[in-house]
């Protein structure tokens, strides 16, 4: 009997002859058995099932995903382990794939929420709402992609030029969203 007058259920403990009023660290309750039950191998302690983890209770190697109640030792996308606090940890907004926190720790971008488009800039895992000069944004993948010589800087593809470049001390000239060696009749460079 407890404090109150009513008798506390016994559960047998597994790998022992035993029973208790409750399941040791690493066990849980069955509650529809009076049996312990195992907790996941991710999990140090776990309640109500094998798969429900406490927080702050995953092994080493795993992370908990507060979703689900779990200890994954991979977070999934839009989440990356933190390894300081053993949490599956939401990437920054604009970010899908990251392994850490902020904009400069992206692998893949995403539209947010608010229908901003964050494009991931080549060759850096940093993904931004502006491409970087000599590159566009690519909605399709959002991705920034390289402008198409003898584009200096381009709007909406590689040829969509915005400011031409000088190769080899060569100005080329703008004319409707178009680099040229040669201008036109009617129109100077």
């Amino acid at each position: 009997y407890n404090n109150s007058g009513t008798i506390n259920p016994y559960y047998k403990i597994l790998g022992e002859t035993t029973c208790s009023t409750s399941c040791p660290t690493g066990q849980y309750i069955k509650m529809s058995t009076n049996l312990c039950g195992y907790c996941d191998p991710g999990c140090i302690s776990c309640s109500v099932s094998a798969t429900n983890c406490t927080i702050n209770a995953c092994a080493a190697g795993f992370y908990y995903l507060d979703t689900n109640s779990s200890c994954v030792t991979v977070c999934p996308n839009n989440y990356y382990g933190n390894s300081t606090t053993g949490l599956c940890t939401v990437c920054t907004a604009g970010c899908q794939l990251c392994y850490g926190g902020g904009l400069t720790a992206c692998t893949q971008c995403q539209t947010t929420s608010g229908n901003v488009s964050f494009f991931k800039i080549i060759d850096i895992n940093t993904c931004t709402t502006i491409c970087p000069p000599g590159q566009y944004p690519y909605l399709t993948l959002l991705t920034c992609k390289y402008c198409s010589a003898p584009c200096l800087t381009c709007n909406t593809s590689d040829v969509d030029c915005q400011t031409c470049a000088n190769i080899s001390g060569t100005p080329y000239f703008n004319l409707n969203n178009q680099c040229l060696l040669n201008c036109p009749d009617g129109y100077y460079g």
